[in-house]
């Protein structure tokens, strides 16, 4: 419910307390008193892009929202609405009275993978959107309630978000999250963001859980290393509490969502402290678990495993492609498992292919034996991870390096027998 203070504002005008005053299409920064709406502490502004969700005259341009409130206070902003098309339409969010600095946010995406609240720890925030010209426009653009936040400490250690926020790290920092209504039952059908940036991507972010209790995979934790769902960690679901997870990322997204309604008798839902290190020289490389084109040259070594591992089973019916492209045919591809866990379906499996083609392979690999190392001559290498719809095991991981010595010819090699043929069986 938007307070009786309201101010309904579109980006095009200049906002004195509570008046609207002459039409102004802002396409520069602004930097002058006269143009910061100024908030009372029990004021808000209803702030939205022109004509949205009107479904026809989408405005091309640029506009521009200041907004200040009190002195000692910050300003909570909180998202009805944001559908942007990527590329080419951006919401920036920064603080101070000009546009051109202090960048907090970049908001590229739809309200499904953006946490509905932010707090900006100033009293002085601005709001800069750049739409598109649409041939045939939909409904791009956002709608947003901003409101001071007074005589409150949202950061003080005992602060536990539940609502989903975006929320942003220093080296050192921490915060704390949790299910809606922990530690009680989560409610049922519900989805909550948190988007947590830090301050350059060779900083970790460490997820180490109080609490981890769902009843099924249809209540779960999925964890991104960007600020989309695009690049999945884990997705975590069960009864018992989690290993902390450490991502190397300036920007780390967790997604809490139920599809189910469960009756009272189980304790569901999680907690979890975050904490931000850009000091520490020891990281963890990247890991990918969603596939890739991956352009290695000698020396590379390149990181690969099921979803969730090591940290959850994978999901069900997984189909994930890596495909490694070296710069010559003569070039050598070392494949070496370091864990390997696809329980007794023989549909679960990972295909090796040198020729550039799933449907011609070099060895199929189920089981939960880890396989002897792979040592591969070619340009074109595909590994494919395949499962049916049976719940999947613990998963594997594997290291992929490249070697590539001018005027020297590798031989295939299975293990640890060198081989003139394809033949690994």
């Amino acid at each position: 419910m938007i307070a009786d203070a309201t101010v309904v504002h579109d980006g095009r005008y200049t906002c004195e307390a509570s008046n609207l005053a002459a039409a102004v299409n802002y396409t520069t920064a602004l930097t002058v008193q006269e143009n910061v709406i100024e908030l009372g502490r029990n004021g808000s502004l209803n702030v939205k892009t022109p004509n949205y969700r009107a479904y026809f005259g989408d405005v091309e341009g640029f506009y521009t929202w200041i907004v200040k409130a009190p002195q000692n206070c910050t300003v909570r902003i909180e998202f009805r609405t944001l559908n942007a098309e990527v590329p080419g339409e951006v919401l920036e969010i920064g603080s101070g009275n000009d546009t051109s600095t202090n960048h907090i946010w970049n908001l590229t995406d739809t309200q499904t993978t953006i946490p509905r609240w932010f707090d900006i720890d100033s009293n002085v925030v601005w709001m800069w959107y750049k739409s598109n010209d649409h041939k045939n426009p939909t409904s791009h653009g956002f709608s947003a309630v901003l409101t001071p936040t007074c005589d409150q400490d949202v950061n003080a250690e005992s602060y536990i978000d539940t609502r989903g926020s975006g929320i942003l790290l220093s080296s050192g920092d921490s915060c704390n999250i949790a299910s809606p209504d922990f530690p009680q039952n989560h409610p049922p059908y519900i989805s909550r963001i948190w988007l947590i940036k830090i301050p350059h991507p060779e900083c970790q972010l460490t997820i180490d859980f109080d609490n981890f209790t769902t009843r099924s995979d249809s209540d779960k934790l999925e964890i991104s290393s960007s600020a989309s769902l695009d690049s999945l960690r884990a997705v975590l679901y069960g009864d018992v509490i989690k290993e902390p997870i450490t991502i190397t990322s300036d920007y780390v997204l967790i997604r809490f969502s139920s599809n189910t309604n469960y009756g009272p008798d189980i304790s569901r839902g999680f907690k979890a402290h975050l904490y931000a290190d850009c000091e520490s020289d020891v990281t963890q490389p990247y890991v990918d678990v969603i596939g890739s084109n991956v352009t290695m040259s000698s020396g590379d070594t390149y990181y690969i495993a099921s979803l969730s591992y090591p940290y959850n089973s994978y999901p069900r019916e997984q189909n994930v492609i890596w495909r490694f492209f070296l710069p010559e045919p003569t070039c050598q591809l070392s494949i070496v498992f370091q864990d390997f866990q696809l329980g007794r379906y023989s549909d679960h499996k990972v295909s090796i292919s040198t020729s550039g083609s799933l449907d011609d392979t070099l060895a199929d690999i189920t089981g939960d034996v880890i396989p002897d190392n792979f040592t591969l001559m070619s340009d074109d290498v595909i590994i494919h991870f395949l499962t049916d719809y049976f719940k999947g095991d613990g998963g594997f991981k594997a290291s992929v390096s490249a070697i590539c010595v001018p005027g020297k010819l590798f031989f295939w090699m299975c293990g640890s027998t060198v081989v003139h043929s394809l033949d690994c069986q």
